[in-house]
């Protein structure tokens, strides 16, 4: 069992990952995967852990139910700093320069399983990262090499790295209360996979930093945003404050404070709705991050 110290809120920095060992590199050059002890430090760990727990919370509509899907969500904020955190070690594991893709992560209940099955072009590398569970032993996470399969009894903070395309991987059904997995993915930048960097988005969805406006977006008083003579969009008050604090050059921290102060938001709660509200300006391009 690993239980969870509750974490108030979530710094975008990470603490010196574990070193690589030469076993490691040995094991991924002979199985296509290595295991690896304590990949991400105690304290970072904690946090995303807490986070991920507070967001399946945050946003759960109905009951457990063993017959659906984990709750999920890719490209947090925080999960994406790992991301890039980790780049350093993976690509010693790798013995390649990589672009990182995507982050996912899951939080399993009882019930849930992991079908056995490889994964798509943006996952060439990837990392599976035990944040936290709570179940009278540790979950197992199969994964099959061109050397035959092998079971890994993964702690927090421990991972698999492996290649994602090639690799089948599973997992039998969970017993315990949850089960919290991150998801780090990596592509070869030469390889016949390296047109999928950031999963073909601009950027990885990081916290933003400076944040430029276009001239196309139009915020009326009423409350509509026009950034087309033919398009016209009503706004609800949290869309309406993001994007006031927005043209304001407010930064994004100050953003997700004002959201929780104004709407009873929480933390996880403001910067996920703020998040998407950047994603969906971005996708439009009426915003531009640097």
């Amino acid at each position: 069992m690993a239980d969870e110290k509750p974490a108030t809120a979530v710094e975008n920095e990470t603490s010196s990952a574990a070193p690589i060992t030469d076993e490691n590199l040995k094991e991924f050059a002979a199985h296509s995967f290595t295991f690896v002890k304590q990949l991400v430090p105690s304290e970072d760990r904690t946090r995303l852990c807490q986070r991920a727990l507070d967001l399946s919370q945050a946003f759960k509509t109905v009951p457990p139910d063993p017959t659906l899907s984990p709750f999920s969500r890719c490209g947090d904020f925080y999960m994406e700093g790992l991301l890039e955190g980790l780049l350093p070690e993976i690509e010693q594991i790798a013995q390649r320069p990589l672009f990182p893709t995507y982050s996912y992560f899951r939080v399993y209940t009882a019930g849930n399983s992991l079908e056995r099955h490889t994964d798509r072009p943006a996952c060439e590398f990837s990392v599976s990262i035990n944040l936290g569970y709570r179940a009278p032993a540790v979950w197992p996470l199969w994964v099959e090499g061109p050397m035959g399969a092998r079971s890994a009894a993964l702690e927090p903070g421990d991972a698999v790295v492996y290649r994602g395309i090639e690799c089948p991987h599973w997992r039998e059904s969970f017993d315990g209360e949850f089960a919290a997995q991150l998801f780090l993915h990596y592509v070869d930048q030469t390889g016949p996979y390296a047109e999928w960097k950031f999963d073909k988005r601009p950027r990885l969805s990081t916290m933003p930093g400076a944040i430029n406006i276009t001239q196309h977006l139009r915020l009326q008083p009423d409350g509509v945003l026009e950034f087309d003579p033919d398009q016209r969009v009503p706004l609800n008050p949290l869309w309406i404050l993001v994007l006031q604090e927005l043209q304001g050059n407010c930064a994004v921290p100050d953003i997700v404070d004002d959201a929780m102060a104004q709407f009873e938001l929480s933390q996880v709660e403001a910067e996920s709705e703020i998040q998407s509200i950047i994603l969906w300006l971005q996708k439009n391009g009426l915003l531009f991050v640097d």
